[in-house]
């Protein structure tokens, strides 16, 4: 399966690649969907040493579903703080599947301080768009419950380890915090960030989505309304969600489940996950959710998937 992602994104990457600097380096993850691992498809051979800066950028990235652009990483406030950096400038771009689940990240770092800037954010979304319209290709309809022995056996590349404890998920979009008043007019004259839109009931359930993928259980957790939260505990929501996706055919069908459009009454809306084209399953999954303190959390999760709670 590396193999041949590889091969899609060979291409188009190598051309990216010479536009950076000689000094700049390039990386792209994919999000695998059996183990929900993020792993390295370019380059195929010698790939660097991934430090703990870089997987929290990447993982970030993931999360947000949005770009993480990096001026200065000594006083950035994702990584400012974590140790280790090899790089000064540094730009994450998510790969998005056709309904807004992340499938991937192309990442890029730098020596130079300001060496990616608005520029190449542009460049490499556009790149992103490309490849992300052969994602269907990454994943094919002949890769699944039945062919899992025999596509595990293809299945052995560099994991990007788990990062816990430095994420923030609602962290500010696009912050630069150079160290000297010269320099913070200069990336507040290239930064050209776009308005964050209103945040709808699917976007909650794209992100929970997002984080049981990811088995960042505990933050998944955070999505879940109060009142379902009296009826459920953290404990017991781990233990229902990792039992659930502990079966392989469950998370080969949860990484292909559509998520529909949200209709709203009120401060309370339903969402529809349905099976995606190349799956079998006939289960229709209504997940609802409720409006608190301007946030939508989720309320109950109706007709399968890793939890089934009803409303009160």
């Amino acid at each position: 399966m590396k193999d041949r992602i590889y091969k899609l994104v060979r291409n188009s990457a190598g051309m990216f690649r010479q536009t950076l600097s000689r000094d700049a380096r390039l990386l792209i993850f994919f999000l695998e969907p059996f183990s929900g691992e993020v792993e390295v498809c370019w380059p195929l051979n010698n790939v660097p040493e991934l430090t703990e800066p870089t997987q929290v950028l990447v993982k970030s990235c993931l999360k947000r579903e949005r770009s993480v652009l990096v001026h200065d990483s000594k006083v950035d406030p994702l990584i400012g703080s974590v140790e280790g950096a090899d790089f000064r400038a540094a730009l994450c771009v998510p790969l998005l599947d056709k309904v807004g689940n992340p499938m991937g990240v192309i990442y890029a770092d730098a020596e130079k301080v300001g060496a990616l800037e608005k520029q190449e954010r542009l460049e490499m979304e556009r790149l992103a768009r490309t490849l992300s319209r052969r994602i269907p290709k990454w994943t094919p309809a002949d890769v699944g419950p039945k062919k899992n022995e025999e596509e595990k056996s293809r299945l052995n590349p560099t994991v990007l380890p788990a990062v816990l404890g430095v994420l923030l998920f609602f962290s500010l979009a696009w912050i630069f915090a150079p160290s000297t008043p010269g320099e913070k007019r200069a990336a507040q004259a290239t930064a050209s960030p776009t308005p964050e839109r209103e945040k709808m009931p699917e976007d909650t359930v794209r992100a929970f989505a997002t984080l049981v993928r990811l088995r960042e259980y505990s933050q998944a957790y955070n999505l879940l309304s109060e009142q379902l939260k009296v009826r459920l505990t953290e404990e017991e929501f781990k233990a229902q969600i990792s039992g659930w996706m502990a079966d392989e055919t469950n998370r080969w069908r949860f990484q292909r489940r559509e998520i529909g459009k949200a209709d709203v009454t009120g401060e309370i809306a339903d969402v529809k996950i349905t099976p995606g084209a190349d799956d079998d399953s006939v289960e229709l999954w209504t997940y609802s959710l409720s409006k608190e303190d301007g946030d939508w959390r989720l309320l109950s999760f109706q007709g399968g998937g890793p939890l089934k709670i009803s409303k009160e």
